[in-house]
Order: C-alpha cells, then structure tokens, then sequence
C-alpha cells in the first residue's frame, strides 16, 4: 500500500496520492466502479502500479500518476477488446507483479518506449534547463518563474506525444508545407514541426488533426492576439483584422453598414452610397467581421511580425472556433461576415472536377462555429466612410447596380 506505517498518521501527500488514484479508477470504469465487488482488488491493483512508478528512478521525478501514464500501461502490449479489460488485466498483473517482486520498478514492469525516451531526453537537463524548456513549450508569459512540478508534468507528456506522433506518422516531412504554411514541404523545418507539435499537445490540440495543427501554428504566430482585433469607436471588438495593412493601422470599425462602391473614370472606385447589410437588424448583435485578402479557394492572410501565406477555410474556422473575443458572444445572435473578396460562391456547390468536393467557405465557417456565416460575391474590403471617420464593409457589387443586400448570403 502507499502507508505502510500504522504508528504514523497518513500524510497529506499519501491522501492526495491516494485520492488521485481513486479518480483515475473512476475515470477508467466509471463511478459506479465503487459498486463493483472486486473494488478492493482494483484498488490494490492501482496501488501497486503507483508503488512501482515511485520506485522508478527513470519516472518517479516527472510528475505523479495520471491517466496518460494509466492508459499507456493498460495499452502497452496492443491489446484488443473492451478498455475496462485491458485496465483489469494491468491491475491484476501489477498487484501480482509487487506481490512476488516488491522492489519491481514500472519500466521493468511494461514497456512504454516513449515514456522512457522522454524520461531520458528530460532527465539529461539541469533544473534550470528543464523549466527554461518547460516555459518554452508551454509558452508561459511570466517565464521559468511560472514553472512548478504541473508545469513540468505537462512539459514530460508533451515530450511523450510528440514522440508517439512522430512514430506514427508516415512521413512528418511532407506535413511541414501544410502546417507550417509554406510553398513546399521543406524537411529542414522537420525540428520546427515537431516543436509545434509538442506545444499543441500541451494545450490539448489534436495533433492528428493537420487542420487543428495548423490552426494552432497561426495562433502561435499571433492571429488571436490582441493587434489583430478591429475594435469599434467604443474601444469594444468587432473582429479580425487579417489584412495587409501597414502594422501601426488600427481603424476604428463599425459593422451595421455597407459602403457601396462603383468604377470610376480614369481608374479606381468611388463611394456611390451607403446601405444597412443584411447581417445588421436594429437593437440586433454587432456582426463579428473578418477582414483579409484571399478569395472564394482560400483565405491570403497578413499577420503582425511580417507572415504572409493563403489559409486554407477549415483552418479559418478552427481558428474562429477558438478566437477568445467571438466566444464571449451569443453564438445565435453574432453572425460572422467574411469581408474577404469573391468569398461567396456564384452558384450552387458541387462536386468540381476529379470528384473532389466544390467548398463553400460560408458553409465550413459555419460549420465550425456554429454560428451564420456571410459572405459577398463581390469585391470587399473595409473603406472609412469619410476623413477621421470608422472603417465599415465596403463593396463594389458582382454586377453594376445591383443592391448590395442582392450580393450578399449567408
């Protein structure tokens, strides 16, 4: 057991150990698992295998018991079948295993490679080192200050996960064009992939998701951050400003009205006019705009710090799906306007050719947001409506004179 000693009273540390333990089976079983006769066996069980990870000299320093370690044990030798009967088997093995071996250690015990691997790539840093890499990877803003032993217990199963992707994953080389957002595969940037991986493994990312990865690649590179906010005159949010202007620009913006433009002579367009859009209805939510380059195949988008690459709408959706400032608002009530150009399509989608699916972006942003999503087929940019004066939609219409309300759909 994890007390051994009934002369001494049960420490703190034991009663946390032991109530963590208590979660796991729980979480592993469900919490009628409490119910079930053989309990007190599960319990020995778990007992045991934490009694054999805190005499591990390889593990014991990285962190306490946790389901990644439960699950990768109970998993070890690939076994088919329900979960509970691979949790049963690693318990009633390990209760056996402390019964005949009492100093048995856990990486005896089972072979888990990449815990070990970790442990050893890990394990060869100084402290200093291990919370500098800690802070890194887990892009703390207060530093190796902000390090503690969570900290470097996400830090170690980070290391983990990126281990377990790069080995099942055929070819991570031919990944780096697609999330690290380049003209091409480039395998020089293998270590830079799998940097990434590991801080989205740390947040929680799907790492084998590519859509999710390379949304959180443009996360990692700002596009959440508070410069690329559009804000009101208030001050307030009013979108996302994804757009190739200069660096220091931050327009004041306003989303219940569209700047009708037409072409002049001698080159250009002019404002012809102003309408209320089919997005803006009185004492209604403000829209949530998105203003960027790109057209109806994909998203050209211009990050702070010089990042210039097309984005494809999956990722665009993801990446809204996240956005901090859109999550605060009603889902049913803030819809979204693409102020991209060309964005919406001209006719009913369908297959193109080859098969492969024609993608309306209004429908895969809506898709992964939940929320209305509009989109115009003609040309849109934000223009101000006058010298000092707040930027809003601007569009110049698929067809001349057509009325702006026509041209857009959600």
């Amino acid at each position: 057991g994890l007390h051994s000693d009934p002369a001494r009273p049960v420490t703190d540390a034991t009663r946390e150990r032991a109530l963590r333990l208590v979660r796991a089976l729980r979480l592993a079983f469900g919490a009628a698992i409490e119910d079930d006769s053989r309990y007190g066996d599960l319990l020995a069980g778990i007992g045991a295998l934490e009694t054999m990870r805190a005499a591990d000299p390889a593990l014991r320093d990285l962190g306490p018991f946790s389901m990644d370690l439960f699950e990768r044990a109970a998993h070890a030798g690939g076994q088919a079948g329900p979960a509970t009967d691979a949790y049963r088997d690693l318990l009633d093995r390990a209760a056996d295993a402390v019964h005949r071996q009492p100093g048995a250690v856990l990486s005896d015990f089972v072979t888990l490679p990449h815990v070990t691997a970790a442990a050893r790539r890990l394990g060869g840093l100084t402290e200093q080192e291990l919370d500098t890499e800690a802070a890194r990877v887990l892009r703390l803003g207060n530093g190796p200050a902000a390090v503690g032993a969570p900290e470097r217990a996400r830090l170690f199963w980070a290391t983990v996960k990126v281990l377990e992707w790069e080995s099942r994953t055929p070819d991570p080389d031919a990944l780096t064009g697609r999330i690290l957002h380049l003209d091409r595969p480039d395998p020089a940037r293998r270590p830079e992939l799998l940097d990434l991986v590991a801080q989205a493994a740390a947040v929680g990312v799907d790492v084998d998701n590519p859509t999710e990865l390379g949304a959180f690649h443009l996360e990692t590179l700002g596009a959440l951050a508070p410069r690329t906010q559009l804000l009101d005159p208030n001050g307030v949010p009013t979108g996302r400003r994804w757009s190739p202007t200069p660096p220091n620009a931050a327009p004041t913006t306003l989303t219940d009205r569209v700047v009708v433009a037409a072409p002049q002579q001698g080159g250009g367009y002019r404002a012809v006019g102003q309408e209320r859009p089919p997005w803006s209805a009185p004492g209604g939510s403000p829209a949530y705009l998105v203003w960027a380059g790109g057209g109806r195949d994909h998203l050209l988008m211009t990050l702070p710090g010089g990042f210039r690459a097309r984005v494809p709408y999956d990722e665009v959706a993801e990446l809204l799906a996240r956005d901090p400032v859109l999550n605060t608002r009603p889902q049913d009530t803030t819809d979204v306007v693409l102020a991209v150009p060309k964005a919406a399509p001209a006719a009913a989608t369908g297959p193109a050719a080859g098969g492969t699916p024609d993608t309306d972006p209004q429908a895969v942003v809506s898709a992964g947001t939940g929320r209305t999503v509009w989109a115009s087929q003609g040309s849109v940019s934000l223009a101000p409506t006058g010298p000092s004066r707040p930027y809003v939609p601007s569009l110049l219409p698929s067809a001349p004179g057509r009325p702006a309300a026509a041209d857009w759909a959600a």
